[in-house]
């Protein structure tokens, strides 16, 4: 969480989230959803379960299919159904 983060940098929570947003133009919250759908990318397109989205939301921290599916659409611009017939 944003709290435990500022928290290991010996910051407050808003300074943590100014400095981390100079440096990386993205806020705390926005960066570790992007890293999390960089992360369900792999996962759809492995072949262990594929097009497996319960699993997949699950793996990469998404408490249900729902949130997974809009943070995936806000991040690739396109559903993860649609993610999957563009890159097999």
């Amino acid at each position: 969480s944003v709290p435990q983060l500022a928290k290991r940098c010996a910051l407050s929570e808003s300074v943590f989230r100014r400095r981390f947003h100079q440096i990386t133009g993205q806020s705390p919250i926005q960066y570790i959803n992007r890293l999390k759908i960089e992360k369900a990318c792999q996962l759809i397109l492995s072949e262990e379960r594929p097009g497996n989205m319960v699993y997949v939301a699950q793996e990469c921290g998404f408490n249900n299919t729902a949130n997974f599916n809009k943070a995936f659409r806000k991040y690739t611009g396109m559903s993860p159904r649609e993610y999957i017939a563009r890159h097999r």
